[in-house]
C-alpha cells in the first residue's frame, strides 16, 4: 500500500482508489473541481455546517462527499437538493446530510463492441 502525503491544506480528504494512484490529469481535474464546489458551498449563506468532505478518485471518475450538520432539515441550498442522499436526525446534534456530488467521469474507450 502507498501512501503519498502532500503538505497543502485543503478543505477536503483526498482518497485516489485506483490501483496506481498518481498525480494525473484526472486527478489534477477532480481536485480543482472539488475545490470550486467547496468555494461555492463556502460563499453560501447556510443553517448547517461542513463537518466533513471527500474526494473519492476511481478508475470510472469522482465525487465529493460532504457531510453537514443542522438544526433543520434544508438543504444546503436548492441547487444541492438533488445530490442529498441521505439525511437523518438525532435529538442532540440534529440533523446530518450526506451529499454527493459527481465531479468526473471517466472517458468511454473508443473500443465499442458494436461497431
Amino acid at each position: 500500500m502507498e501512501v503519498n502525503v502532500d503538505s497543502q491544506v485543503m478543505e477536503f480528504m483526498i482518497h485516489d482508489m485506483r490501483p496506481s494512484p498518481e498525480k494525473d490529469a484526472m486527478f489534477t481535474a477532480a481536485v480543482e473541481l472539488a475545490e470550486e464546489v467547496m468555494e461555492g458551498i463556502g460563499r453560501l449563506e447556510r443553517s448547517g455546517t461542513v463537518e466533513a468532505a471527500t474526494l473519492y478518485i476511481t478508475h470510472s471518475g469522482a465525487q465529493l462527499n460532504i457531510l453537514t450538520r443542522s438544526f433543520d432539515d434544508v438543504p444546503l441550498d436548492r441547487k444541492f437538493a438533488s445530490s442529498l442522499k441521505r439525511s437523518s436526525y438525532d435529538s442532540d446534534t440534529g440533523y446530518i446530510q450526506t451529499y454527493v456530488i459527481p465531479i468526473l467521469a471517466a472517458e468511454e474507450s473508443d473500443t465499442d463492441e458494436s461497431k
